[in-house]
């Protein structure tokens, strides 16, 4: 990942500079050594250049490691935001579910309602359905009684019409006698 490599480039260059100080520090001792022996000023004078030659040599390599390392922080910032911008938009799609989770829950009870309405409608349906049968078959039972009844009052209004005549027929034989 980025970050290793720049904690990478971090550490070598610590290294990198632990190292460079030590150089230093040995040729500073080493100059000193050489300017106890040789005691004259021109061999500090050399020794110094040199020392600061190395000093300037060793700036210049921290400069450059410098500007290497630069593009691998500023790739490093860019990173970093891009994750930030990445954990909103996983709070927000996070938030999103959540939400869709709850409006299925509530569509699941509705639903569960609904059936059970149906469930209770259908039973209620069934009942009205069997009442209308025993409804249906008393009125056909009361049709077919009735018309019994009509059947036997035509049969009783015959039969009487049948006696009037009778008695009539028997009244005029009388009459005639």
């Amino acid at each position: 990942s980025l970050e290793a490599e720049l904690a990478e480039e971090r550490r070598q260059l610590a290294e990198e500079k632990r190292h460079r100080k030590e150089m230093l520090a040995k040729a500073e001792a080493k100059a000193q050594a050489a300017a106890a022996r040789a005691g004259s000023s021109d061999a500090l004078l050399r020794e110094n250049a040199r020392r600061a030659s190395d000093c300037e040599a060793l700036r210049e390599s921290l400069r450059k490691l410098a500007a290497e390392h630069a593009p691998l922080e500023r790739a490093q910032l860019a990173a970093s935001e891009a994750a930030k911008a990445d954990r909103r938009e996983c709070a927000r799609l996070r938030a999103e579910l959540q939400e869709e989770q709850r409006c299925a829950e509530r569509a699941s009870k509705e639903a569960a309602l609904l059936r059970s309405e149906v469930e209770e409608a259908s039973g209620r349906t069934l009942e009205l359905e069997a009442e209308v049968r025993r409804e249906a078959d008393f009125n056909a039972s009361l049709e077919e009684h009735a018309a019994a009844a009509c059947a036997e009052w035509t049969k009783s209004r015959a039969a009487v019409a049948a006696a009037r005549k009778r008695l009539e027929d028997r009244g005029a034989q009388l009459t005639s006698l």
